[in-house]
């Protein structure tokens, strides 16, 4: 967690935009683990999906994947997001 908070604190700071991608890490993982549980169409193209990513990125379904993540140069600036008053979320006892 504060790696990625430093490295995302960081490519702002640069300039960059981060863009974290993690369907993707969660979705090979079930199909390497828990296979039945995803329909047939789902498994086909996740398996045809998972060839092309590792041959990009190689790596051992034991392993598994943690965290992916686009980095760039975005063309529009960064829109912060609207945050709430803790008091109009929150119940304090």
């Amino acid at each position: 967690g504060q790696a990625l908070e430093k490295l995302w604190l960081t490519a702002s700071k640069e300039g960059l935009s981060l863009q974290p991608m993690t369907s993707i890490c969660y979705l090979l993982t079930r199909l390497y683990l828990k296979p039945e549980t995803l329909p047939n169409w789902l498994k086909k193209e996740l398996i045809l999906l998972q060839n092309k990513f590792t041959s990009i990125i190689p790596h051992s379904p034991d392993n598994g994947l943690i965290l992916l993540f686009r980095l760039f140069y975005s063309e529009t600036e960064p829109i912060a997001s609207l945050k709430r008053p803790v008091e109009k979320v929150c119940q304090f006892l």
